[in-house]
């Protein structure tokens, strides 16, 4: 009846040896930029992390979205910049729209 206990000590030990981390945890942390936990003792940095990725996000949010519509305006710009000869499309293809309700709207 010896031959069972004998491991028995270093099985209570091997939980500390294996983490499992699941693999949407590593592809969230790779998503966001934070190394994922490789053991336990690493949780709660990580979560110390991703707290201080979201803090600077929501500070960050006003000025990023003021990026967001500057780089918006200059690409219109550079699209009626480019559209002088859209304006004749344009034209081209409401005279075709009003012609084409017009032949409808005789039959």
């Amino acid at each position: 009846g010896k031959k069972g206990k004998k491991g028995g000590a270093s099985a209570a030990a091997a939980p500390a040896k294996f983490f499992n981390c699941p693999p949407s945890v590593v592809e969230d942390c790779a998503f966001i930029g934070v190394d994922p936990p490789m053991a336990s003792a690493d949780v709660p940095t990580v979560i110390e992390k991703v707290k201080a990725k979201i803090e600077h996000w929501k500070n960050d949010q006003e000025a990023q979205t003021q990026r967001n519509i500057e780089k918006a305006k200059k690409q219109i710009e550079k699209l009626e910049q480019e559209g002088a000869n859209g304006d004749k499309v344009a034209e081209i293809t409401e005279g075709v729209k009003d012609a084409s309700l017009n032949d409808k709207q005789e039959s």
